[in-house]
């Protein structure tokens, strides 16, 4: 066994993966074509999304969304100024906000990381909300944020 991911697995933690089985490939000398960069949401390139809302297509700047929340079958999208629901998932919107700013924290929440006032034990705190940091995303939050 060369590698293996375990959930839930961050975008470079399945390029790391990838990256070690080039290297294994190029070790053997095995003539392998050099896969396409794994292209990331279309999104991401961009510093904004539409989400459906209010019957509406609603364009929210990426750096003003707080965090996201999900509810079941909806995601609610925090900023600053007002919440927005929209009729769809905190899976699809993770892969929609990929990228150096937003980690997911817990099975339910999605931050801006950004938009961190302080933590607290288990707890974000970002404008007066307060986000739980699940047992399983520990790690990786700790890991972006350079917690010493």
């Amino acid at each position: 066994m060369d590698d293996y991911l375990k959930k839930p697995f961050t975008y470079k933690r399945f390029q790391e993966a990838i990256l070690k089985l080039q290297q294994k490939a190029s070790a053997n000398e095995t003539p392998a074509p050099a896969p396409a960069p794994l292209p990331a949401s279309g999104l991401a390139d961009t510093d904004f999304l539409f989400i459906k809302a209010e019957d509406k297509l609603i364009k929210l700047k990426k750096d003003d969304i707080l965090f996201l929340e999900s509810m079941r079958d909806y995601v609610k999208f925090v900023t600053p100024a007002r919440n927005y629901i929209t009729y769809s998932t905190l899976k699809n919107m993770e892969e929609k906000l990929i990228g150096p700013n937003f980690l997911k924290v817990h099975r339910s929440y999605i931050v801006n990381i950004n938009k961190i006032d302080d933590i607290r034990g288990n707890t974000i705190y970002l404008l007066g909300n307060q986000i739980p940091i699940g047992k399983g995303h520990k790690e990786e939050v700790a890991s972006r944020l350079n917690i010493l």
